[in-house]
């Protein structure tokens, strides 16, 4: 709206928010909130419908996605219930249902039309846009479009124009191109007669998940001011050339508007450490031995020793005991040399070679969480997200660890931080002790996570808490949900509760237990199933 009043442009600015980003109602709800009558809802399936036309103000409702008689009639219903529907035409195919049921409603549906574009930007969902995307009509289809609307006289029916760049497009140079070239589709259709009143320029609004303000995949080199002001002025510029009305301006950037609000929080249940802190003792016979000089070679020769003692062992010529104790000596010396360099250089994550001793040194940390259900894309395609110790924060970190969660799966670790110089392949934590109750936080997860997550090993939804902060900085907590229990999953892989709690007991009658054992079994089985589906912190 700002970018509007700069460049004195005429049209109206809509946020229309996809909810696939994240349906959750409170996320919807608040959404809204902001401006109920100018904030839109984006379906891309009939049940996302369903649930907009129920919840949505008086903002506009744009229907994406396949579509279905049934899709199409209930937008139509929408249509006639007094919401602002524009109805996209996808397809093709889609035309003629549509004709059909506005004819049965009769009603004059307000249709939009989704272009493909050939321009595609440098980024990873580059393929969401361009001539390979799924949705969107090409030229040919763009213009038998036309010339059946026109047919019907129904071509006035045409008001919207929508395409789509990417997600998380992280350079505007990308924005740019593909705003030039849906100029071009829009002064051509007007050509043809076709008076839209509103462009949607899709999504693509990235989040700087790093911090780092570049063109990285998880970052973003623009802020949103300029990302407003590119799309207003190319738009601007289009009409100026051709003599055009201005048309309202539609965004659908749910990734940008949902990523912030929600974290997940979860402890630590078990460190494997490399290395254990050092006595004062040993750690002043440690350093004596190693040279005062400490270059990248020294490391290398450490790990060559370490690689021929292990070759050793597997060719007979040392024992357990002897290989066990040349790996403590290996991972004590690398010790060594990260605090005579860390005496040389406070900062030494910002040296190559301090970066390999963080992997060597590391701790294993095993926490609370699958990053299957809470963090999926990290599995997926090694997203990152800022991740914090929410613990002991007037201390400074001494070790550096790497996160695995609770899955019985080797994908199921992080191997990228998020670090204030850059991304790191260790996060910064503090020395843990057995038994203390230490939290980690995991950031910007609003967008996507929550409904991409899966139940590998059957670990379900985590509980969750809804805190909204008042103009006062006060906060105010609503809408606590419990997670799922062991029984809910395995009603959701078609595993009767009731079943395997009836086979237990018939397997419990075939074994010679005493009466109260045999109840203490029984309690656990029930008690079991009624739990959640994460590790019980010990009382």
């Amino acid at each position: 709206s700002r970018a509007c009043l700069e460049y004195h442009y005429t049209g109206k600015y809509y946020p229309v928010y996809p909810v696939k980003v994240n349906q959750q109602k409170a996320v919807i709800d608040g959404i809204l909130k902001v401006d109920p009558d100018r904030v839109g809802l984006e379906a891309g399936s009939r049940a996302e419908l369903l649930t907009i036309i129920a919840l949505s103000g008086g903002g506009p409702v744009v229907c994406n996605g396949y579509k279905d008689r049934t899709y199409i009639r209930l937008a139509l219903m929408a249509m006639r219930m007094g919401l602002t529907v524009f109805l996209v035409v996808e397809k093709l195919s889609e035309l003629a249902i549509i004709l059909q049921e506005a004819e049965k409603l009769e009603l004059e549906p307000q249709l939009g039309v989704r272009v493909r574009l050939s321009s595609i930007g440098d980024h990873r969902w580059q393929n969401s846009g361009g001539e390979q995307a799924k949705f969107g009509l090409g030229s040919s289809d763009l213009l038998s479009l036309v010339e059946q609307l026109a047919q019907v006289d129904c071509l006035h029916w045409l008001k919207m124009m929508h395409f789509h760049i990417g997600s998380q497009v992280t350079s505007l140079d990308s924005f740019e191109s593909g705003l030039i070239e849906a100029g071009c589709f829009y002064a051509e259709l007007y050509r043809l007669d076709v008076r839209m009143t509103t462009i949607d320029v899709g999504g693509g609004l990235a989040v700087d998940y790093e911090g780092q303000g570049t063109t990285d995949f998880c970052s973003m080199n623009y802020s949103i001011e300029a990302y407003a002001q590119t799309i207003v002025r190319c738009i601007k510029q289009t009409c100026d050339q051709y003599g055009l009305p201005e048309p309202d301006i539609l965004t659908e950037s749910g990734r940008a508007m949902t990523a912030h609000h929600a974290v997940l929080i979860t402890n630590v249940v078990e460190i494997e450490r490399r290395v254990d802190l050092l006595t004062q003792s040993q750690q002043v016979h440690a350093d004596g031995s190693v040279l005062e000089h400490v270059s990248d070679q020294t490391v290398e020769q450490l790990l060559n020793r370490l690689q021929q003692s292990r070759k050793d062992f597997t060719a007979g010529k040392l024992d357990l005991t002897e290989l066990a104790q040349s790996e403590t000596s290996y991972y004590s010396k690398l010790q060594s040399i990260y605090r005579q360099q860390k005496l040389v250089n406070d900062h030494p994550a910002f040296d190559e070679s301090n970066a390999l001793l963080h992997e060597k040194l590391a701790d294993k940390v095993f926490c609370n969480f699958s990053l299957f259900q809470s963090m999926p894309d990290v599995w997926a395609f090694q997203q990152r997200f800022p991740i914090l110790p929410l613990s002991r924060l007037d201390e400074k970190p001494a070790r550096r660890g790497v996160i695995h969660d609770l899955t019985c799966d080797s994908d199921g670790s992080i191997h990228h931080y998020v670090e204030q110089h850059g991304i790191e392949s260790t996060l910064p934590l503090h020395e843990i002790t057995d038994g203390e109750r230490y939290y980690l936080g995991f950031f910007l997860l609003g967008a996507y996570q929550e409904i991409l997550g899966d139940m590998h090993n059957l670990f379900g939804d985590v509980d969750s808490i809804n805190i909204y902060l008042d103009e006062k900085g006060q906060s105010h907590y609503y809408s606590a949900h419990k997670g799922d229990s062991v029984a809910d999953l395995l009603r959701y892989v078609q595993i009767e509760p009731e079943l395997i709690l009836e086979q237990l007991l018939l397997k419990l009658d075939n074994v010679v237990l005493d009466a109260a054992l045999k109840k203490e079994f029984m309690t656990m089985f029930t008690t079991t199933l009624q739990a959640g589906t994460y590790l019980e912190q010990s009382k």
